[in-house]
């Protein structure tokens, strides 16, 4: 069954570009505000935080579900806003969306609900938080700033000195400073569909990808939104049961049991420790750069899952993977990125790679004489999808540099999916 809906897509980032390609690969009609350089979709020139202009476009097409990329447009309220004029959109509400938008709020809700999470404490002035770690009660901690930091705002000091000062550096007294325990493993990625609205509430999984957050090879320099990720990870029964039960079931329940209303994407970003999958925050949409990789390993039609989500009648069935395939994205990054990327640069060579090679873009703009330009930090997400894991990073690889995609100043992780 093909979506019969149109479809807007709001953002300007590879994860709205992916979007956009899934849905047009099932012949839906899609509008994306404000876009990029890609040439997918039909471009709208309004900002994405313009809600007042989204609506009032919203309302000028029949049958239409509106869908949020990024967190900003989530934290501020815009799919209540949508849904006061009776408009079909993807995303939680304002108060639902503090589950990301707050770090603290997520963590709180996690403690009440029994949902698997570090050990934390939170301070509304530096001198309490400063007190706090005379004595910390673990040996190794991460500090996080509180609200919406764009894969930022998180710190892990290696040394209880090295905490000090970047709690009297980074944060001003009336922040909110949230200082937990560190964990170790790996991390990964957890998406499932969420429904939680007029007293009822379920979950369908989608699948679990891994990202690559640090800018360097061996996940070392600055954090980054993100440099690179692939799925799906392989994950061992007993830890998918505890995703499934003790994650994303109680994270629906509690949802309902708080009369909080979700119909949407919620991604659970986990740590894998020895002791099981243990949930470091969520998010209230979908990840960048993972949506580049596990939406090309979805096999049913996005449009008619979207549509059965906002109706409350997904069920599991409807949400299908290619059986046996692998997806590698390689995120492409401005010189200077993440502090201050410089940005004009030429993208040449992504007319020349095979086409099975998938190519999400995110800054990048076109010039009045048709020539496509950096404009970002993350310039483009390059994805290949193969039998293995090792098949898709040969192609994705093969398909950056010199006889590929490539531009000035170009910054990539060589080591994405690579196995220890």
């Amino acid at each position: 069954m093909t979506s019969e809906a149109k479809f807007l897509v709001i953002g300007n980032g590879a994860r709205e570009d992916a979007i956009v390609q899934t849905l047009q690969n099932k012949n839906a009609e899609v509008f994306i505000a404000p876009g990029n350089g890609s040439r997918r979709g039909i471009h709208l020139p309004i900002s994405a935080s313009n809600t007042e202009e989204l609506i009032k476009f919203a309302k000028s097409q029949e049958n239409l579900i509106t869908i949020i990329g990024p967190e900003g447009p989530l934290a501020d309220g815009i799919v209540d806003k949508f849904r006061d004029e009776d408009l079909k959109i993807v995303g939680p509400t304002k108060e639902a969306a503090l589950l990301e938008s707050s770090k603290l709020k997520g963590l709180e809700f996690m403690e009440k609900y029994d949902i698997p999470h570090p050990t934390f404490q939170s301070f509304d002035n530096k001198a309490t938080a400063l007190k706090f770690l005379e004595s910390p009660p673990w040996e190794k901690l991460v500090i996080k700033e509180d609200g919406l930091k764009a894969g930022k705002g998180v710190y892990l000091p290696s040394s209880i000195e090295e905490a000090r000062e970047i709690i009297k550096n980074k944060f001003q007294d009336g922040e909110t400073i949230v200082l937990q325990e560190r964990l170790y493993g790996p991390e990964a990625s957890s998406f499932a569909f969420i429904y939680v609205k007029d007293g009822k509430a379920f979950y369908v999984y989608f699948t679990t990808a891994q990202d690559h957050k640090r800018l360097k090879d061996g996940d070392v320099g600055p954090n980054t939104g993100g440099m690179g990720a692939y799925a799906p990870v392989e994950l061992s029964s007993e830890n998918m049961q505890i995703i499934k039960d003790n994650i994303f079931q109680k994270t629906v329940d509690g949802l309902l049991k708080e009369n909080l209303e979700y119909v949407g994407f919620l991604f659970a970003g986990l740590m894998m420790t020895n002791t099981g999958p243990v949930v470091l925050e969520y998010n209230a949409r979908l990840g960048d750069p993972e949506t580049q990789v596990i939406l090309p390993l979805l096999e049913s039609d996005l449009g008619n899952i979207l549509e059965k989500l906002i109706n409350g009648t997904l069920k599991p069935e409807d949400v299908q993977i290619r059986r046996g395939k692998v997806a590698v994205g390689v995120v492409l990054a401005a010189e200077n990125y993440p502090e201050n990327p410089i940005k004009g640069d030429v993208i040449e060579g992504i007319d020349n790679i095979p086409s099975d090679i998938l190519v999400s873009q995110a800054g990048t703009k076109m010039d009045q004489e048709e020539t496509l330009t950096t404009d970002g930090g993350r310039i483009l997400t390059v994805v290949s999808v193969e039998d293995s894991i090792d098949e898709a990073r040969k192609n994705v690889y093969e398909a950056i540099g010199h006889k590929g995609i490539h531009f000035r100043g170009m910054q990539y992780r060589a080591d994405i999916a690579k196995k220890n």
